[in-house]
């Protein structure tokens, strides 16, 4: 049975990448941890949510060594103009040794949740999200998509979409293959 290292312990991230991962492999055993993500609490731009993505699946393979595939997914603002932009990049590492990375759907956050991070207020999105909304622990539940577009769309659902995106390199490298 293959093993899948997930370097997280979110229950929405769980079930994406589980959700991902089916469409290629039928049995296997997914291993959840925490580990650091190199970047701090809230990634603002590609560069810091790309090098969160993959150093949480380096940091999950260190872990679990026997894993087949590492995964590791970091979600993230970024800025276009004057908007703001949640999206989540997952980073796949295989033990044959090739990598793959994948992004999710982005959305543009409204000026209220965006605001108190950028006035040092709030540390990361779900201390605002939480604040405004009272829904605890939002983002490992339906996170801030799924508040804004009334649960049609989770946070498992962006998960799964960067997941499988990434796997789709990992899976057809080739247009041949």
């Amino acid at each position: 049975m293959r093993i899948i290292a997930i370097g997280s312990s979110n229950p929405a991230k769980i079930k994406g990448v589980e959700r991902a991962f089916r469409h290629y492999i039928k049995e296997f055993k997914l291993v959840s941890m925490s580990v650091d993500n190199c970047v701090g609490p809230q990634p603002w731009n590609y560069e810091e949510i790309f090098k969160g993505a993959e150093c949480r699946a380096i940091n999950s393979l260190r872990k679990i060594r026997e894993a087949d595939y590492a995964v590791g997914l970091e979600a993230g603002i970024v800025r276009h103009g004057d908007r703001y932009y949640i999206l989540q990049v997952c980073c796949v590492i295989s033990s044959e040794g090739g990598s793959a990375f994948g992004l999710s759907p982005g959305f543009e956050a409204p000026a209220e949740v965006i605001e108190p991070i950028l006035k040092g207020v709030a540390n990361e999105l779900e201390d605002v999200v939480e604040s405004l909304t009272d829904v605890e622990q939002v983002g490992e539940k339906v996170g801030l998509i799924g508040i804004m577009s009334k649960g049609i769309v989770r946070r498992e659902d962006l998960s799964y979409h960067a997941t499988l995106m990434a796997l789709i390199k990992l899976f057809h490298s080739s247009l041949r293959g």
